[in-house]
C-alpha cells in the first residue's frame, strides 16, 4: 500500500485535480466531500497526509483541523488547508485559527504543493 492522502473538498473538479496531481506523483489518494466523511475516513485509513477546502458544507475545514489538532491519536497528522481566500490576512487568521500546518491559495501551483507533500511525508 502507497502513502495515502485524504482530499477533502465538495467540490469534484477541485477533487479530481488534487487526484490526478498527487496520483500521478505516485500518492494513493482517499476522498471526502464533507467534514464529517474526512474525519470517519481519517480514523479508519489513517492517512499520512489531509488536504482540506477551507470552504465546506456543514463543518468547515478550520472547524475540522481542529478537531483532528485536539486530539491526541492524530494531532500529529499534517493538514494543509486548500482555499479560494487569498488574501494575506485570509491566510493568516486561517492558519491561526485552524492550527493548520500549511496553506494553499486557489488556483494552485500544483509543483509547489507537491513539494510541499514531500516534504511533509516524502516521496511517494
Amino acid at each position: 500500500m502507497g502513502k495515502q492522502i485524504l482530499i477533502v473538498d465538495d467540490n469534484a473538479i477541485n477533487r479530481k485535480l488534487l487526484r490526478v496531481v498527487l496520483s500521478n506523483a505516485g500518492y494513493e489518494i482517499l476522498e471526502a466531500e464533507t467534514a464529517e466523511q474526512a474525519l470517519y475516513l481519517i480514523r479508519a485509513r489513517l492517512p499520512l497526509l489531509v488536504l482540506m477546502d477551507y470552504r465546506l458544507p456543514g463543518m468547515d475545514g478550520v472547524e475540522l483541523t481542529r478537531l483532528i489538532k485536539s486530539d491526541s491519536k492524530l494531532s500529529s497528522l499534517p493538514v494543509i488547508i486548500v482555499t479560494a481566500s487569498a488574501m494575506k490576512t485570509d491566510r493568516e487568521r486561517i492558519t491561526l485559527q485552524s492550527g493548520c500546518d500549511a496553506y494553499f491559495s486557489k488556483p494552485i501551483d500544483v509543483k509547489e504543493l507537491v513539494e510541499s507533500v514531500k516534504g511533509f511525508i516524502g516521496p511517494a
